[in-house]
């Protein structure tokens, strides 16, 4: 885990297969090269892998 250049949301899902999470921190997505998001079975990155999808990313501010 890398708190400079990466974001954990940790949340789980209802009945209706909803959740919701927030970050906030003071760095900017590098252009480029943030891209990705991945999705594991337990909260803080543990577990398996579930899914990895590409994301647009980009600064903002």
């Amino acid at each position: 885990m890398n708190p400079h250049n990466e974001v954990w949301l940790d949340f789980t899902s209802d009945g209706h297969g909803e959740g919701f999470a927030a970050a906030h921190h003071q760095w900017g997505f590098r252009p480029g090269e943030a891209n990705s998001v991945v999705i594991h079975q337990e909260p803080g990155g543990a577990g398996e892998r579930l899914a990895c999808f590409t994301g647009p990313f980009e600064p903002r501010g």
